[in-house]
């Protein structure tokens, strides 16, 4: 007895399921017959597709770590320019704030240093977080350009400066401290 003659009997195949299997075998014997290499075909078909799908996900990997090695550069470019033109903090005494990831910040600077914030002279950056530094204008925008979410504070125009005159006229009366900005 053999196996199909098993299913058939245990009621595991249908009559049909026993057909069709059997004519699906003499289809295969039937083109083996034809063409012995047809298999083999198939198999260096489906190798070379393999092969092509390899590739293209090494390439959009390679893509990847070359974005993220760029990205790495830029930011170590950033962080040098910053270490190298960061200006220091002298008389620390008026508080300067501003507006940072929609929070208010506040850096105590001297009044020269805001006087100079103002102008555009000078602009406020950050690379690390809740770590400020003040940049002349030229390289903060440098770095705008590189990497624009490093320059918090940059009253920079480039096509117009503003010109404060060094005397104020008010300067003779008080500002009250919820009026400084």
């Amino acid at each position: 007895m053999s196996l199909r003659d098993q299913l058939l009997k245990s009621g595991a195949a249908t009559q049909s399921q026993h057909q069709r299997a059997r004519t699906e075998k003499k289809k295969y014997a039937k083109q083996k017959k034809l063409n012995p290499h047809a298999k083999i075909d198939d198999e260096k078909s489906l190798l070379n597709e393999t092969i092509l799908q390899k590739k293209e996900r090494d390439k959009a990997l390679n893509q990847q770590k070359n974005a993220e090695r760029k990205e790495k550069a830029i930011i170590a470019e950033v962080r040098q320019w910053v270490k190298d033109h960061a200006i220091t903090r002298t008389d620390t005494t008026v508080p300067y704030r501003f507006a940072h990831d929609h929070k208010i910040k506040t850096l105590y600077l001297s009044q020269q240093q805001i006087k100079d914030i103002v102008r555009g002279m000078i602009t406020i950056a950050s690379i690390d977080i809740d770590q400020y530094v003040l940049l002349p204008s030229s390289i903060a925008l440098k770095i705008a350009a590189k990497m624009p979410a490093a320059v918090i504070v940059n009253h920079c125009n480039t096509e117009k400066k503003i010109d404060i005159p060094d005397e104020d006229p008010y300067a003779g009366y008080d500002i009250p401290d919820d009026l400084i900005w």
